[in-house]
């Protein structure tokens, strides 16, 4: 049954990418794992995969491999880590 629209998190996308960018600018890999790990939870779960394909395209990040996702939820599937790329993030 689809969720009211009053109830939907419209801004998710934008706060995500917002995160994402924020941990751009800092050292390490990171991936969908802690987006899910330190942020709210998405309205539906495919929206986690474009995020991180928005910020790749706006020069945000850079994939570097894949791993298993620990989410338990996830079942062990494959996941890209991702790092920052400083040319794309704006101070």
């Amino acid at each position: 049954m689809a969720r009211p629209a009053a109830l939907e998190d419209v801004g998710w996308l934008d706060d995500a990418l917002e995160w994402i960018e924020g941990r751009a600018k800092k050292p390490g890999l990171f991936s969908a794992d802690d987006l899910r790990r330190d942020f709210r939870p998405p309205p539906h779960g495919n929206m986690v995969g474009p995020a991180f394909s928005t910020a790749a395209r706006r020069g945000y990040i850079k994939y570097v491999h894949h791993k298993r996702s620990t989410v338990p939820s996830r079942a062990g599937s494959a996941i890209c880590s991702w790092r920052g790329v400083e040319e794309g993030v704006t101070p």
